[in-house]
C-alpha cells in the first residue's frame, strides 16, 4: 500500500482499510473507519487488531518518502503508529521509499530508530545495462 500525501496516521489507517477491503471482498471496514474517523485512538487501534485478527502476513508500505513534506510531528506520529503495529501484533512492515525517504532520516535519529529497528536493505539505483535489455 502507499503511504498517503499527507503522511498522517488517520490516512493511513483509511488506506489499510481500503486495501484489506480490496483483498477480501468486502466494505464493512472502510464504513467503520468512516463511522469513527474523528477518534484516532479509536482507529488506530482497531486497525491494528483487524490486521492481526485477519493473519496479516506483512505490510508493506510504499512512498514513505511522501513523510518528508510533512511535519516533523505527523512523520514521526506515523512511524511510531507503525513500528508499534509491527510490535506490539507482531506484523511486519516493509517501509519503502525513494532516496528522499533516506536523507530525511538521516537528519532525524528518533524517525532511523522507528525505521532501522529491525535491520535494513538500501538499494541503489539500479543500472540501466544489457541486463535489463
Amino acid at each position: 500500500m502507499d503511504c498517503p500525501i499527507d503522511g498522517s496516521v488517520l490516512s493511513l489507517c483509511e488506506a489499510i482499510a481500503r486495501e484489506l477491503d480490496d483483498a477480501v471482498d468486502c466494505d464493512h471496514l472502510k464504513k467503520f473507519c468512516d463511522k469513527y474517523l474523528k477518534n484516532k485512538d479509536y482507529v488506530n487501534v482497531t486497525i491494528s487488531r483487524l490486521l492481526s485478527d485477519l493473519h496479516l502476513g506483512m505490510l508493506m508500505v510504499d512512498n514513505l518518502q511522501n513523510l518528508g513534506g510533512v511535519k516533523k510531528r505527523v512523520a514521526v506520529e506515523t512511524l511510531c503508529f507503525l513500528s508499534h503495529m509491527s510490535k506490539s501484533r507482531d506484523i511486519p512492515v516493509v517501509y519503502m521509499g525513494t532516496p528522499v525517504l533516506q536523507d530525511l532520516v538521516q537528519n532525524d535519529l528518533s524517525m532511523a530508530l522507528q525505521l532501522t529497528g529491525d535491520g535494513e536493505i538500501i538499494m541503489e539505483t539500479l543500472k540501466n545495462n544489457s541486463y535489463w535489455g
